[in-house]
């Protein structure tokens, strides 16, 4: 229950930071993107202490860890394998 109301709340910063936003309509569009960033933050902050938020970010960081395991082709490599692949087709 502790996490669906932490989630609402980040969801609240959120929308106070897009409200924000608009409130400070004849402000500088760097304090109006402050006003976004500020709220979108808070949010972070909050989904970090919940268990989804924290599954969310382990995935995210088992993810990054699994795409620097692959083992990309060179250019050269790549130039060739596409050249051969077109002559097959004539």
């Amino acid at each position: 229950m502790a996490d669906k109301i932490k989630l609402v709340v980040a969801f609240m910063f959120v929308a106070a930071g897009i409200a924000g936003f608009y409130a400070l309509h004849e402000s500088a569009a760097v304090v109006k993107l402050a006003a976004i960033l500020f709220g979108f933050l808070l949010a972070v902050a909050v989904v970090w202490t919940t268990l989804p938020g924290k599954r969310l970010f382990a995935f995210g960081a088992e993810s990054v860890a699994e795409a620097k395991r692959v083992v990309w082709p060179s250019r050269k490599e790549t130039v060739q394998t596409t050249g051969w692949c077109s002559c097959l087709r004539l």
